[in-house]
C-alpha cells in the first residue's frame, strides 16, 4: 500500500514562502533558452534541448493524468542500471 505523505513546515507569520513546481521551472527555463542542450544519450546519438525535455515532460504528465493520477500522487520511475552510464546531463 502506498501512503501519501505531506510535510507542511510551520513558519512565523513574518516569513512567507513561494513555491514553483518543477514543471513550471522547466517551462520557464525552456522559454528563456529553448535550444540549450541539456541531455546527451550517447548510446543512441540523441541530444535533447530544454525545449525537447519540457515537451517530453509535459507529454508524460498528460499521460499520467489520463491514467487517473492527480497532483500529490507518488510516481516511481525505474531505469535499467546501464542507463546512467549512457546519459550525460549537461
Amino acid at each position: 500500500m502506498i501512503t501519501n505523505y505531506c510535510y507542511t513546515p510551520r513558519f512565523p507569520p513574518s516569513q512567507t514562502l513561494t513555491s514553483t513546481s518543477a514543471g513550471a521551472s522547466l517551462a520557464a527555463l525552456a522559454s528563456e533558452s529553448p535550444h540549450v542542450e541539456v541531455v546527451r544519450y550517447e548510446h543512441k546519438n540523441l541530444k535533447m534541448t530544454l525545449k525537447g525535455v519540457d515537451h517530453n515532460a509535459s507529454a508524460l504528465a498528460a499521460g499520467l493524468i489520463d491514467c487517473g493520477l492527480v497532483p500529490g500522487d507518488v510516481v516511481l520511475s525505474w531505469l535499467p542500471s546501464h542507463f546512467a552510464g549512457q546519459v550525460c546531463v549537461c
